[in-house]
């Protein structure tokens, strides 16, 4: 199963949710800065919870959108995600 990094790409441009997913994004999708996440994680349609690059890691759609190349740059991406997360998560209770 491959990691969401949390570009939003996904959200943008294939949400079940909306009619015309390719010109409309997902209404859960919330941006802080740069990064993107489901407002209601728990409750995400199917299609969301099944899509999966399963010969990959992580997943390469968002590798190329945010142009992180290396090991380094996913590193500091994935801990700059969990911080802007922990902050989201810890405002709305």
């Amino acid at each position: 199963m491959s990691a969401c990094i949390h570009c939003g790409e996904c959200c943008r441009t294939m949400s079940p949710l909306v009619e015309d997913p390719e010109h409309e994004p997902c209404p859960r999708l919330k941006m802080v800065g740069a990064v993107a996440f489901c407002t209601d994680y728990r409750r995400r349609p199917e299609r969301c919870r099944e899509h999966d690059f399963a010969f990959v890691p992580v997943c390469p759609i968002g590798k190329d959108v945010l142009k992180l190349d290396d090991v380094n740059h996913l590193a500091a991406w994935e801990h700059r995600v969990g911080e802007v997360l922990r902050d989201y998560y810890r405002e709305e209770s």
